[in-house]
């Protein structure tokens, strides 16, 4: 038996060419020892010869022995009267054993898109069956590599199949979807990013809520800039939500979201959307009334403490973690939040000691100000009051 490792090394054309009963000589010793994979292999071929006998279905049976013997070692019974009866029950078999090479693709792949390719429509009716086929075997050459339940056997087959991102994009168009290349969501993305991408599969839009009072805005950014535009578009809204409590490095995020944002002013609440829209939160509140208000609902919700993670999921509502790993993006705003913070704290702290601050650095510099001068001053650093006007003049005459 090869290892998952080996497999994975194996495109999904490939993986794809092998089942439909393609020589593929770089991947048969790999896929070969899989026995989900060589039974639906063989059932294909054995289909595909079918589909083309002109001879005697007994004539046709001892020339395809090798084939009929290999399903037989895999539990599989040949036992088929004719050829429309082979047809039919070799399609009932493809539609009961499809589902057992699921593990041989990627999570990140529509498995109902693939595996509806292998079994015809028509399930057990041998005319419907047939009917399905029919495109197929008027222009067999079009797919040399056999038959594929997909409608358009005139597509240029030869492209098709050149690259694992050609395939899968036209697979996901003929099925009314848009696919998200492998490049823009690789095994390596954070497991945040692939939680996202796999609760958007089933929604053409959604809304995220982000709690910015109870959420990490380091996390949130690097989470967000590593999410593929693909998956982005599918925001039809961001909601911010800050408070009195909302740190001050939010106001850097406001600035990075590039989805349609509204900022609320007031505390995250339960109440916050209202209609059926799949909800993404983002919040590590887990008040009772927040929990129970979207339990049951189409929600996926974002935690900055894992800790979290069992007292959300007790209550019904799936939930993934931000990770801790920041983006560059994320390591600018770090440093941006904080310097902004210390600048605002300097100049408060400044104009809060103004009068002392410059009494003492106009005595030290041995400068005398005239009457005009200080009033200058009062205005420039908008201390220019009934409280500040008088002590600065006082400054003059006692100190300075």
């Amino acid at each position: 038996m090869k290892t998952c490792n080996e497999i994975k090394t194996i495109s999904i054309v490939e993986k794809i060419l092998y089942l439909m009963g393609d020589e593929c000589p770089e991947c048969a010793d790999i896929l070969g020892s899989v026995s989900s994979a060589r039974i639906v292999r063989n059932l294909c071929m054995l289909r595909n010869k079918a589909l083309f006998c002109t001879s005697d279905y007994s004539d046709f049976r001892q020339y395809e022995e090798d084939l009929f013997d290999a399903l037989a070692g895999d539990g599989i019974s040949a036992d088929f009267k004719t050829r429309e009866d082979l047809l039919l029950k070799v399609n009932l078999l493809l539609e009961e054993r499809i589902d057992s090479c699921r593990s041989l693709f990627p999570d990140t792949v529509k498995w109902a898109y693939i595996r509806d390719l292998f079994p015809a429509p028509g399930g057990g009716a041998i005319d419907e069956v047939l009917e399905a086929m029919e495109v197929f075997m008027k222009e067999p050459d079009s797919c040399p590599y056999g038959y594929l339940n997909w409608p358009d056997h005139a597509s240029d087959w030869s492209k098709l199949f050149t690259s694992d991102e050609t395939f899968l994009r036209t697979l996901y168009l003929k099925n009314g979807d848009s696919f998200l290349p492998a490049s823009e969501l690789s095994e390596n993305a954070p497991e945040s990013v692939k939680e996202l991408h796999r609760f958007l599969e089933g929604a053409n839009k959604v809304v995220m809520l982000v709690d910015c009072a109870k959420t990490d805005p380091l996390k949130f950014v690097s989470f967000l800039e590593a999410v593929p535009d693909a998956d982005a578009e599918k925001f039809a809204k961001i909601r911010l939500f800050f408070d009195d409590n909302t740190p001050t490095a939010w106001g850097f995020v406001r600035n990075s979201v590039l989805a349609p944002t509204e900022y609320v002013q007031s505390r995250f609440s339960a109440d916050s959307y209202e209609d059926s829209t799949p909800l993404v939160l983002v919040t590590d509140d887990v008040r009772d009334n927040i929990l129970t208000a979207y339990t049951g609902r189409n929600v996926l919700t974002f935690l900055s403490d894992s800790s979290l993670r069992k007292q959300i999921s007790d209550a019904g509502i799936f939930c993934a973690v931000l990770e801790d790993k920041l983006s560059s993006a994320a390591a600018y705003l770090k440093s941006a939040a904080i310097n902004n913070e210390m600048l605002a704290r300097r100049n408060r702290l400044i104009m809060e000691n103004f009068l002392d601050l410059f009494a003492s650095s106009v005595i030290a510099s041995g400068i005398r100000l005239t009457d005009e001068e200080i009033g200058n001053v009062a205005m420039q650093y908008d201390i220019y009051s009934q409280s500040a006007t008088p002590r600065l003049f006082e400054l003059r005459a006692s100190e300075i």
